[in-house]
């Protein structure tokens, strides 16, 4: 029943997603708490590139190329817009996404997680992360990959957010 309801609330989430293309962005423990099964949303966006190529939306490792370079610039387009909205990490920041698109490169849903080390009691602060949580879905309202598929798609990876270091010794010239 859990299943159930749980591939009815994408289904429901989903339908509207071509009349409105705002982007969904929910840490993946709130996707838990709202009981948004993962495996649901795996039938519904198969993983673009998986281990087992019979899996994969992408076969050709052409493909898998041009979805990989489309997929970094997303994050290095977005530590800009961190940067220029004087978003500042204090450390590096380690991060796992899932973004799940349709077949043009919008992005439908896009979850996260803070991952945090062995010896901190979190990631990051409440407040660095509704910042995050906010500029994300304000990057994401105009952002689309730079790839087309046969159909809705899944990719998740881990990512490390780095404070960019200004050398303040380097004079300039």
């Amino acid at each position: 029943m859990k299943h159930f309801l749980s591939y009815f609330s994408i289904l429901f989430l989903f339908s509207f997603a071509d009349i409105n293309a705002q982007t969904i962005v929910l840490s993946i423990d709130t996707m838990y708490k709202y009981a948004i099964a993962e495996d649901s949303l795996i039938k519904l966006y198969p993983q673009a590139i998986n281990n087992n190529n019979k899996l994969s939306i992408l076969k050709s490792a052409k493909e898998q190329q041009a979805f990989q370079m489309s997929y970094n610039s997303m994050f290095r387009e977005f530590a800009t817009f961190l940067r220029t909205h004087d978003f500042k990490w204090e450390k590096n920041t380690s991060c796992f996404h899932r973004i799940y698109c349709r077949n043009n490169g919008i992005i439908d849903l896009f979850t996260f997680s803070f991952l945090k080390k062995a010896n901190e009691s979190s990631a990051i602060n409440d407040e660095k992360y509704n910042q995050y949580a906010y500029l994300l879905k304000e990057f994401l309202k105009n952002y689309k990959l730079n790839i087309k598929t046969k159909s809705r798609f899944s990719y998740s990876s881990p990512y490390i957010y780095q404070e960019v270091l200004i050398n303040k010794n380097k004079t300039e010239e």
